[in-house]
């Protein structure tokens, strides 16, 4: 069943059940009297009709709020659920009880809920409704006032919840509560007077906003920050993140002499700083820290012509600490991209429907690990690898039949342990012939 409703304008909602049966009669999936009388007590009639006994269920609650009270001023609730369930006749609990030994019907079951709220105001548009529109020979106080706000991106303010707990082969029998997702934590953690196998529990806040500089450059900055609870049969572990500072700039794209052979050039560039301690709990408390820090660099320079090259590198280190040692990390990649449109001199380029495309791709990935401990002061590397990669590509239409040809080129080298290596080379041939279909002259009534 799929249900689906939108009372007014700012609410919409969903629900979807999807329910497998099994109408075989007991004593032809199982054997044992004991298994049969129990799938006879799950087995559902209406009006005489035998539905079988319900072997899985799936069910989705989707429900979103977004009224519109101002038009800068954007607020967003949702909230999701998803419920899960799933038995067969294997699924028994064994309890001995004096000289008895008593069979239960089990299954597993899977309940989440989560929802996030969204707050964000647009400045532009708020200038607009406080201010009015733009007027010619307006004071020039306002004018100014009303550009400042407009380079300001919208501030965002995003709060999301989830809740996921999973129950594993336990005699329960989920109500429409937990199918539904209501509830607080306790009513996720324990069903029927059983424990779930699995609870987490999670927070996070994320704040952000940017502003345009004039001519296309702008900068943006984020904040997040995540707590998640976990408790298993294992122990229990909570794990705090913060993104901080979290910037992406990009310069105004550059219009370059006509020496200089290009066209065009942009560059943008960003850095972000991660923070994460997990805490576990049980019978030995330990705590792990790990931060990690990411520079991305892209440039474009479109040249004079039809010639457009890209950089793309991306730089990252960090440390994590653990109570047996601190393992150090480093990658840099690099990636380049050239790709242009030409035709043949002489009669091969008028023999041609369009130009020849022409693209090619370079990489460039190193990664280091290494690891201290207490007995060892040096940095043993435990992962050292490179990899470069190179692939070219050229096609073209000749009489509507498109042809191409692509190679590439793979190595690999690692400088630990046996310093394994390998090298790939590929070159492919295509074709694909197009034309349009057509309409047989057939006469009219045969």
């Amino acid at each position: 069943a799929d249900v689906r409703f939108r009372p007014f304008q700012a609410l919409d909602a969903s629900v979807t059940l999807l329910s497998a049966r099994d109408l075989l009669p007991p004593e032809e999936a199982v054997r044992d009297t004991r298994v049969q009388d129990l799938i006879r007590g799950e087995r559902s009639r209406l009006t005489g009709m035998d539905l079988g006994w319900e072997t899985s269920r799936t069910l989705r609650t989707r429900i979103g709020f977004r009224p519109r009270i101002f038009r800068w001023l954007r607020n967003d609730l949702d909230w999701n659920s998803v419920y899960g369930s799933d038995r067969n006749a294997n699924f028994l609990d064994r309890s001995v009880v004096g000289a008895d030994t008593l069979l239960a019907l089990t299954r597993n079951a899977r309940g989440q809920r989560d929802w996030r709220a969204l707050l964000s105001l647009d400045p532009g548009l708020a200038a607009e409704s406080l201010l009015g529109p733009a007027l010619e020979g307006e004071d020039p106080g306002v004018a100014q006032l009303r550009r400042m706000m407009g380079s300001f991106r919208p501030f965002a303010v995003t709060y999301q919840s989830g809740l996921v707990s999973r129950f594993h082969r336990d005699p329960v029998d989920p109500g429409w509560g937990y199918q539904l997702g209501w509830g607080d934590l306790d009513d996720f953690r324990f069903l029927d007077g059983d424990t779930a196998a699995t609870l987490t529990d999670q927070q996070a806040w994320t704040l952000g906003s940017g502003v345009r500089f004039p001519r296309g450059g702008s900068m943006d900055v984020a904040y997040q920050r995540s707590e998640s609870s976990t408790l298993d049969t294992r122990s229990d572990r909570t794990t705090t993140q913060r993104r901080w500072p979290d910037l992406r700039a990009a310069l105004p794209p550059l219009s370059m002499p006509a020496f200089t052979m290009m066209q065009r050039l942009s560059l943008s560039t960003g850095y972000a700083e991660t923070v994460r301690e997990t805490v576990f709990g049980g019978r030995g408390l330990q705590r792990r820290y790990q931060t990690d820090v990411q520079v991305p660099v892209d440039l474009s320079i479109t040249w004079r012509g039809t010639l457009v090259t890209t950089y793309r590198g991306s730089f990252r280190s960090g440390d994590a600490e653990d109570p047996t040692g601190l393992t150090e990390r480093s990658q840099a990649s690099h990636r380049i991209s050239v790709s242009s449109q030409f035709l043949p001199p002489g009669t091969w380029g008028q023999r041609l429907d369009r130009p020849v495309r022409f693209s090619l791709l370079a990489g460039h990935t190193a990664e280091r690990d290494c690891r201290t401990t207490a007995s060892q002061e040096t940095c043993v590397p435990f992962l050292d690898q490179i990899r470069r990669s190179v692939s070219v590509s050229m096609d073209t239409s000749v009489g509507g039949f498109e042809v191409g040809i692509q190679a590439s080129y793979d190595h690999r080298q690692s400088y630990v342990g046996q310093q394994n290596a390998s090298t790939q080379f590929q070159v492919g041939l295509f074709g694909q012939l197009q034309f349009s279909a057509g309409v047989l002259p057939v006469a009219a009534g045969r």
